[in-house]
């Protein structure tokens, strides 16, 4: 963790609660989701570049709701 300390950290402190999914934080391992959640304080969460492209596509696959199920 010392080695997020200079520059991703404060980052990461610095991104609004409200920051939408195509403007977030990218992480597409577990491991550095997991590290950079516990970093943070509040901010959201890192997404997987699927998650990501699927916001920005508007397609929501990653999370459909019912009326999209078959």
């Amino acid at each position: 963790m010392a080695v997020a300390e200079p520059a991703l950290t404060p980052a990461l402190r610095r991104t609004p609660t409200d920051t939408p999914v195509v403007a977030g934080i990218v992480a597409d391992g577990f491991s550095c989701q997991t590290q950079i959640a516990h970093l943070q304080d509040g901010g959201p969460p890192a997404r997987h570049l699927a998650e990501v492209i699927d916001a920005a596509m508007g397609s929501n696959l990653m999370h459909p709701s019912e009326e999209d199920t078959p």
